[in-house]
């Protein structure tokens, strides 16, 4: 028989153990997730919440009556609502956006509809920043000053980007295993000139004439326009259509419509790369990612470069990846001579600026040629595009400057053979929402 000390001792130990037991349940009832402080936090959060949606409301109301009467339009009716909540927040902000009002207040961020007076919750760039939001479907976000964009399935908002669109909105891979890390950067489509606000950015194909301006001339704004870029030209540009052939776009005509839609597409942040120095052409890789801790994907023809960035997120329901095509690459060079922030004496618009450094940067980045986060389109490596060239010894276009060689611009358009693939040779993916 035990002794009745082993007994006691036995007794001590399951009393304790049960105790402890009910410890951690009572911390767990308290403090976990679904805890009685956690729910009581968030019933106080639903409740000032609401409140903040009343007051938004009742403001409305104010200003609509108002409206009616003075018969505001959308900017007036924006201010008038901004200052009447101004009056319970200093700090609110409202925006007019297309028949809506996009309200900052008390830290909550609304669209309000401005004929049915219907609030709605929208997700901020620098909310979704803030919280590093790894979005679960396209979903369209705004940024501070009003403009929208789309984050498409599984990527977040960069810990780098700006939060506004208007100075390089840079989402990055979350999600897809072999390019998790990869980041592009919306290009808008719609959004007014920053130099001439009656004109707005469209997406297009565009020549640049030396001092930067747009030649409407030689411009061309469909696939098959025989694009010159001058009028003693003999050549001519064109993108072909859907089913072309491997080298040519995934669908132009569908891109041109989903971008329109959109209001706007992604580019690779950087020259494509890969997790592989390349040493030759021989080297055949099948990856690539958008990293700019990795190495420049070089050595590349036109026919390569076009299935890789195809692949690069091949079979993807929500949005397509594709080579730079020419409305791509003209209308992000147009973005971006617009809202250039670069600094320095003497720059170039950004359409005509040629390489500025001698010497290659094939692994990492430079400072040297990044306007709103986008990299060396200046700089660095030729880019071969989707754009085709009816000279049949050199077919294909190929685009910006080179660290190899001087006289090349952003928009320079070079015709190139058919299999030419140099170790001053890469390439650019985009995306673009389905």
């Amino acid at each position: 028989m035990k002794s009745n000390k082993g007994i006691t001792l036995i007794a001590l130990v399951i009393t304790i153990i049960v105790l402890l037991i009910l410890a951690g349940v009572s911390i767990s009832l308290t403090l976990g997730n679904n805890g009685i402080l956690n729910q009581a936090t968030k019933a106080v959060n639903k409740t000032k919440e609401a409140s903040a949606d009343e007051e938004i409301g009742l403001a409305w109301s104010k200003v609509f009556s108002d409206s009616l009467i003075e018969n505001y339009n959308e900017e007036q009716s924006a201010s008038a609502l901004q200052i009447e909540l101004r009056k319970e927040d200093g700090a609110a902000t409202v925006i007019a956006l297309e028949s809506k009002l996009i309200i900052n207040y008390k830290g909550y961020s609304r669209s309000l509809n401005m004929t049915t007076g219907d609030l709605s919750e929208i997700i901020t760039a620098s909310k979704a920043k803030q919280d590093g939001i790894v979005f679960v479907d396209n979903t369209k976000v705004i940024d501070l000053e009003g403009i929208e964009f789309i984050v498409p399935k599984g990527f977040k908002i960069a810990s780098d980007s700006s939060e506004k669109v208007t100075e390089g909105i840079v989402i990055e891979d979350a999600s897809y295993e072999n390019t998790i890390g990869s980041q592009f950067v919306w290009i808008p489509v719609g959004i007014p000139w920053k130099t001439d606000t009656t004109k707005t950015i469209e997406l297009g194909r565009y020549v640049f004439e030396s001092n930067g301006n747009i030649n409407t001339t030689l411009s061309k704004s469909n696939p098959q326009d025989e694009l010159k870029t001058s009028q003693s030209s003999t050549y001519y540009y064109i993108e072909k259509l859907k089913n072309s052939g491997e080298s040519y776009p995934k669908d132009i005509e569908s891109f041109i419509t989903k971008t329109n839609t959109a209001k706007g597409f992604y580019i690779g942040r950087y020259e494509a790369r890969t997790s592989i120095q390349r040493t030759s052409g021989s080297q055949e890789l099948t990856q690539i990612t958008e990293k700019g801790s990795e190495y420049v994907y070089n050595y590349v023809t036109q026919a390569q470069a076009s299935n890789l960035a195809k692949e690069m997120y091949a079979n993807n329901n929500y949005f397509e990846s594709d080579l730079v095509n020419s409305f791509a690459w003209d209308t992000a060079t147009l973005f971006l001579q617009e809202y250039d922030n670069r600094t320095g004496e003497n720059l170039p618009k950004y359409s005509r600026q040629e390489r500025r450094q001698s010497n290659y940067v094939n692994h990492g980045t430079s400072e040297i040629d990044r306007i709103c986060n986008v990299y060396d389109m200046s700089s660095n490596y030729f880019e071969v595009t989707t754009e085709f060239c009816n000279n049949p010894d050199r077919p294909w276009a190929q685009r910006g400057g080179s660290a190899y060689s001087s006289g090349y611009n952003v928009s320079y358009r070079n015709a190139i053979f058919d299999d030419y693939a140099s170790h001053e040779d890469t390439f650019r993916p985009i995306i673009y929402i389905k």
